[in-house]
């Protein structure tokens, strides 16, 4: 019996998939050592009793931890750090007393070790692309940052085992395929940068006017994306929202399964990254932690300002559910005047 509700076990497993992040390989072997460590480690969780009572006992990975390392981590082409992750999990959930099966894919977020996640895939935000190519309409094309469309490919080509399917090297599309049911639910998750390309990836595999699964096959298909920056363009945003509108109280129409909200933005009003990228002119966000008594360095400002400066073209998708940011203490030290370099 869980405490947790679903969206609370869907965040607990969004978390689970970022257990490497700021651990570096040595050797270009080191991308199965961290996937049998993911593995490992989440496999110890779903076990441990007091997880248990959180989560309930129900849920096993079902889809193995995938990584992908790019090698390319600034000077020190030695440096073989984790730069993309994500993972299936089957479990179970009583919704109004039925119990039915939910199945959670879980994207990592930024690996602050990796120069690739950093640069790349969080920071080539200046140009766009189609997310579905030739293939959809030119004047409704869903447009995505440059940097997220190179993480939506490597994910898209990763492969792994699906115990429980007896199945093994699945592309996750493939994996999803078998495991469709219309007695299920399927949910994509995760955090920051993992938020992101959850939802690319949700509305890359059931979008389109020729989509790779269809949300028929399942009870029903949701995100769940916690502090994602703005990703993509005004298309982007309406192609989400009409595959996943927003759900308050487990489904849109308002009466439902479960006492839940899906497919919007979870946000903190402290943190900047939900506030990248859109443009943000009518806001100013520039001293966002004055009120707190904390300066940041003036480094973090320079960050700060470029997120809140938008980039042009950029929209969000909606937020959902806005907790009040606070600090238990700053969490940066203001440098003395000594310290600060010149910018």
């Amino acid at each position: 019996m869980s405490t947790y509700s679903l969206n609370q076990q869907v965040f607990s497993l969004s978390l689970m998939i970022n257990s490497q992040n700021g651990n570096s390989g040595d050797s270009s072997d080191s991308t199965s050592t961290y996937e049998d460590t993911l593995k490992t480690d989440i496999t110890s969780w779903f076990g441990d009793a007091t997880i248990q009572g959180y989560l309930g006992d129900s849920w096993q990975i079902s889809w193995n931890p995938a990584v992908y390392e790019s090698g390319q981590d600034g000077a020190n082409q030695n440096l073989y750090n984790l730069d993309n992750a994500l993972f299936a999990a089957k479990g179970s959930y009583s919704f109004d007393g039925t119990t039915r099966n939910v199945v959670v894919v879980s994207v990592a977020g930024t690996n602050n070790t990796s120069g690739f996640d950093i640069v790349t895939e969080d920071g080539e935000v200046g140009e766009k692309v189609g997310l579905f190519g030739a293939e959809q309409r030119e004047d409704d094309t869903p447009m995505i940052a440059l940097g997220n469309s190179v993480a939506l490919n490597i994910l898209t080509d990763l492969t792994s085992d699906a115990p429980l399917l007896g199945q093994t090297d699945l592309l996750l599309q493939n994996y999803l395929a078998q495991e469709a049911d219309s007695d299920t639910y399927l949910i994509f998750t995760g955090h920051s940068l993992g938020a992101s390309l959850a939802s690319i990836l949700a509305v890359y595999l059931f979008g389109s006017d020729n989509p790779k699964l269809s949300k028929s096959d399942w009870k029903d298909v949701y995100v769940f994306p916690t502090a994602p920056p703005s990703f993509g363009d005004a298309n982007f945003v309406a192609a989400h929202e009409a595959l996943f509108p927003l759900i308050q109280n487990g489904n849109s129409s308002g009466t439902s399964d479960d006492d839940s909200a899906w497919n919007g933005r979870y946000v903190n009003t402290l943190d900047i990254v939900p506030m990248a990228w859109a443009d943000n002119a009518s806001n100013d966000y520039s001293n966002i932690y004055a009120s707190l008594g904390i300066v940041p360095t003036c480094c973090l400002q320079k960050v700060i300002n470029a997120a809140f400066d938008g980039v042009d073209g950029y929209a969000a998708i909606p937020e959902i559910y806005t907790f009040e940011g606070d600090f238990e203490q700053p969490f940066c030290v203001a440098p003395t005047k000594a310290e600060k370099p010149d910018f």
